[in-house]
């Protein structure tokens, strides 16, 4: 069973493309309401146009489902018929494990450990992950490795 999760990728959100917009405006209505009153803009409220206009920019990206993170980085889980493959943030390395090297399994609560056939752990995360997306990780671990002949003790 194959299993991929992008863990960047959110929902649009309204709010933030509502705030967003108004950034926009407030940015605008700044420089032209300094323009009329006193007849000339500074460079301070030039500065303070360019913050809100980048903070609107950045709201609306926002809004719109592309998280800044992913400027940075990717983070995923990905699981195959070949190797499971996690990065739970865009900063931490890759974590990439052959189902050949696998001896056994054994899940707790908000994480994975999986005994390597030299004897080595190694302890895959999922604390940060919604109830729903590990409950899936579970299922396509535990279907994959019952077709590879691995045990897994799901505790």
């Amino acid at each position: 069973m194959d299993y991929k999760k992008d863990l960047l990728k959110r929902e649009r959100s309204r709010t933030s493309l509502l705030l967003g917009y108004a950034l926009y405006a407030i940015a605008i209505l700044w420089i032209i309401i300094r323009w009329r009153t006193h007849g000339s803009v500074t460079p301070t409220d030039w500065m303070f146009f360019i913050l809100m206009f980048l903070n609107g920019v950045s709201q609306t990206i926002y809004g719109l489902g592309y998280p800044m993170e992913r400027l940075f980085g990717k983070a995923f889980i990905e699981i195959d018929d070949e190797a499971i493959k996690i990065k739970p943030r865009v900063f931490d390395k890759e974590i990439k494990i052959d189902w050949s090297g696998i001896s056994t399994i054994t899940y707790k609560p908000a994480s994975f450990i999986l005994t390597k056939k030299d004897g080595t752990s190694l302890t895959l995360p999922l604390s940060r992950l919604e109830y729903s997306v590990i409950q899936k990780i579970k299922d396509a671990i535990a279907t994959t490795a019952k077709s590879k002949d691995i045990p897994v003790s799901m505790s």
